[in-house]
């Protein structure tokens, strides 16, 4: 997460299906993201070229915040963070990261928590990793939801679920 701001809390649905993510910014928010994945943690890396992307089934209000979905692959991972699957030339987060794309729930925009929708998120449209820009879905090492706030806004916060994740 953010340097000055306090982690998110992720735990698991009541029945054990999905994520529960909630997370908030107050200000100064100077460094404006914070987020939460499932890591496959394994002697190898996952081989998603077969698939298309990632889908979910999101429920939950993201306030004024918006929300990125992204998959960190061994290219944009420090050998730190991903021993034995990180590639990354970099030791730093600051120069290793997933691409990612902003998504937009219909049930989010006005702050409510109504409905549940179905994301399809192509991984061509993942996109300003680093140093890879796209994600190489032969060597995916998570799949991630990450958080924004506005430098210098107001804060915001977030609750919300995903469930039903996959390639697909």
């Amino acid at each position: 997460g953010s340097n000055g701001q306090t982690a998110p809390t992720i735990g698991l649905t009541p029945d054990g299906n999905g994520i529960a993510i909630a997370g908030a910014f107050v200000p100064p928010v100077s460094q404006n993201w914070m987020g939460a994945g499932l890591y496959f943690n394994g002697a190898r890396c996952i081989d998603g070229s077969t698939f298309t992307g990632v889908t979910f089934d999101f429920s939950g209000a993201l306030g004024d915040c918006t929300l990125a979905v992204g998959a960190n692959f061994s290219g944009d991972s420090t050998s730190t963070d991903a021993p034995g699957r990180g590639s990354c030339p970099f030791t730093s987060d600051s120069n290793c990261y997933p691409p990612m794309v902003v998504v937009t729930p219909p049930s989010a925009l006005d702050g409510a928590a109504t409905g549940t929708t179905t994301f399809k998120v192509p991984f061509a449209l993942m996109g300003s990793g680093s140093p890879t820009p796209k994600v190489d879905p032969s060597t995916i090492l998570t799949v991630q939801w990450q958080l924004n706030a506005r430098s210098g806004g107001p804060g915001c916060s977030a609750s919300f679920t995903v469930e039903n994740v996959a390639f697909y």
